[in-house]
């Protein structure tokens, strides 16, 4: 693999160059650079190589720890692009999900992203990130649970994202909330949302489920179970709304 990357002279200016594998040791002594810029671009340099940079990973977690942001999320940014195979680098990324920098702490959800269900035992932190105060992190995390599970705490935080503040985040909730329905059915959304402890998101997933009512007929026994005998009267009205919606497409399932 040649890749065409912009890299700094010794004289301060950007030059085109063509970095391939055998360029790794050359980027891993930027690394240790005394300027930042020169560690920033080093970092990014083996980002853009890719799985080739692998040798250089334990390199990129050092940097991980870099007292420049730019630094941090340029190395953690290069992790995720070599891929699964940095999966020895997640402890020290899901620590970086609390960096002080928003940046950072973006680049590192999408990054660990990239790890697959590899990454499995970062969900509970991400999900604690829908909460973060920062719409771009949020986001975030609705891009990136789904890649990496499909259990409860992931239905959950999408759950939250349908109330977002924020109408992107809202939407890219709901597009993901759809595409797991599609693969697992409306069941085990509803059975999966519905474990929460929170009042709104329990309403927010039976109203998801009622608004997406012709895809989900599966949750009529579901529905009717919660309609009839739920002790909150809230969420017993917001069942039967539901309930009445996935009967009307009923007949036309074969």
């Amino acid at each position: 693999m040649v890749v065409i990357i912009l890299t700094l002279t010794s004289c301060g200016n950007y030059e085109a160059h063509e970095y391939t594998k055998a360029d790794v040791p050359e980027l891993i002594r930027g690394l240790d650079s005394r300027s930042p810029k020169k560690r920033n671009i080093a970092a990014m340099n083996l980002g853009v190589i890719g799985l080739d940079s692998l040798p250089a990973l334990p390199n990129l977690i050092n940097a991980l720890a870099d007292k420049y942001s730019s630094v941090r999320q340029a190395a953690v940014w290069a992790i995720g692009e070599i891929g699964p195979q940095a999966i020895e680098a997640l402890p020290v990324m899901i620590s970086l999900l609390e960096d002080e920098n928003s940046g950072v702490r973006e680049e590192t959800i999408y990054s660990i992203g990239k790890m697959g269900n590899l990454a499995q035992n970062s969900v509970p932190k991400l999900a604690n990130l829908q909460a973060d105060g920062d719409a771009l992190i949020r986001m975030a995390v609705i891009n990136t649970l789904p890649k990496l599970s499909h259990g409860t705490e992931t239905v959950i935080a999408l759950v939250k994202g349908l109330e977002d503040d924020y109408i992107d985040n809202r939407q890219m909730a709901q597009e993901q909330l759809l595409e797991l329905i599609m693969n697992e059915g409306c069941v085990s959304i509803l059975k999966k949302g519905y474990e929460s402890i929170l009042l709104n998101v329990q309403l927010a997933v039976i109203r998801f489920i009622g608004e997406n009512a012709s895809l989900c007929v599966d949750a009529i026994a579901e529905l009717e179970e919660i309609a009839t005998n739920n002790e909150n009267s809230t969420i017993r009205e917001e069942a039967k709304i539901a309930l009445e919606k996935a009967k009307g497409f009923q007949g036309n399932i074969s």
